[in-house]
């Protein structure tokens, strides 16, 4: 097996920080405009994942919801969904309510799961590992 510790003494730190980004497309929004309907989502850090989930919680009680809410906000990065002119068209104070209005609620959801997947909340990010005894 390789030492991991002098791997990581090889390899340059700045590609362990590269934030991992995943183009979308919403079906049911594409087949509205007739055309792709395509975001971008990235990766949130873990400090700011546990901040939304204070911002998500009221009278230590978490809200899932909200929290999923603020983490589409958070995770979506392009179209830019925050410039004034579309909040007023859709007549919101901010992206979160836009996103309230534009996605489904099953669409929320798997928006959310995406970035956090992105984020390493997936079961795909770790690997369990055995070791068989050997007679």
């Amino acid at each position: 097996m390789s030492n991991i510790i002098d791997k990581l003494m090889e390899k340059d730190l700045g590609t362990l920080k590269d934030v991992a980004k995943q183009d979308l497309e919403l079906t049911r929004l594409s087949k509205v405009f007739d055309e792709p309907f395509t975001l971008t989502v990235k990766e949130i850090s873990y400090k700011r994942i546990a901040d939304l989930r204070m911002l998500a919680t009221e009278n230590g009680v978490p809200n899932e919801s909200d929290f999923m809410q603020l983490v589409v906000t958070e995770g979506i990065v392009s179209p830019d969904f925050g410039t004034k002119e579309l909040l007023q068209k859709f007549q919101v104070p901010s992206k979160k309510a836009l996103f309230s209005k534009l996605f489904k609620a099953g669409e929320m959801e798997l928006i959310a799961q995406e970035i956090l997947t992105l984020s390493g909340y997936g079961a795909k990010d770790i690997k369990k590992v055995t070791n068989e005894v050997k007679n």
